[in-house]
């Protein structure tokens, strides 16, 4: 493969199904022969591990490197049962789910360079072809370490007037990071609306690409959390946005 791309998935507010989409583009990364180490970097309520959660026994996190705890290789996981592809070419480092552990990462404070040289080092162990980050939303400290790292920064918003404010600062921040590539992606499109009419008019008010419009998926809503439509049902409409969106993402430019 090419030399790694680090690609972060952004979104002002919560709820805007950034970790579905994630764990998604993923899944069809690995299958496509790509070694993608995912990181769940939502210290503050991470959800990574909900949808993982049955292919793999964490222990140790990436909360625990960075208290000192262990080596970041300890904190990384392969991911059994889903796949071939996905059981080579996985490579999962989460967050942990402990209340007590979310709380000690709002009240405490990390060396951002130890977090760097962290990912730095399970690139390099791994060798990795993708990072993809699964951040917190919003603009926290890490939000923005993680996005100054990245190549490619991917913005998702649903199509509701309180996200956009958000979504326009989060644009303004990335062009004086001066991240390579900034993209968007819109979220849980009603049936009433035209995605076509919407990518249109999403791209022309913010100045910026539309990656993809995602309707909301009823059977992907019935599949929950705890299964990942990409694997289960890669027919599904859903599934194949999500892999076209997967291939956007790892174009150069």
């Amino acid at each position: 493969m090419s030399e790694l791309k680090v690609i972060s998935v952004q979104s002002f507010r919560q709820g805007t199904g950034r970790s579905t989409l994630t764990v998604n583009i993923a899944a069809w990364m690995v299958e496509n022969g790509y070694r993608v180490g995912l990181v769940d970097a939502d210290f503050y309520s991470p959800s990574l591990h909900i949808f993982l959660g049955a292919h793999v026994h964490i222990q140790r996190t990436l909360n625990d490197y960075l208290w000192g705890l262990c080596e970041i290789g300890q904190a990384v996981y392969t991911v059994q049962g889903v796949s071939t592809a996905a059981q080579e070419n996985l490579f999962f480092l989460p967050a942990s789910a402990k209340p007590q552990d979310m709380m000690r990462m709002l009240r405490d404070t990390y060396h951002t360079n130890l977090l760097t040289a962290g990912l730095q080092a399970f690139t390099k162990t791994f060798d990795l072809d993708v990072l993809l980050i699964d951040n917190h939303a919003g603009l926290s400290d890490d939000a923005l370490l993680m996005m100054a790292i990245s190549d490619v920064v991917l913005v998702m918003l649903r199509p509701d007037a309180q996200h956009y404010d958000g979504t326009n600062l989060m644009l303004t921040i990335a062009k004086k990071l001066q991240v390579p590539r900034t993209l968007l992606a819109v979220n849980e499109l009603s049936s009433i609306f035209s995605p076509e009419i919407v990518q249109k008019e999403v791209s022309t008010a913010f100045g910026c690409e539309v990656a993809a419009v995602l309707p909301h998926s009823a059977p992907m809503a019935a599949l929950g959390s705890e299964q990942i439509i990409s694997w289960q049902a890669p027919e599904q409409p859903i599934a194949q946005l999500y892999k076209g969106l997967a291939q956007k993402l790892l174009q150069h430019g």
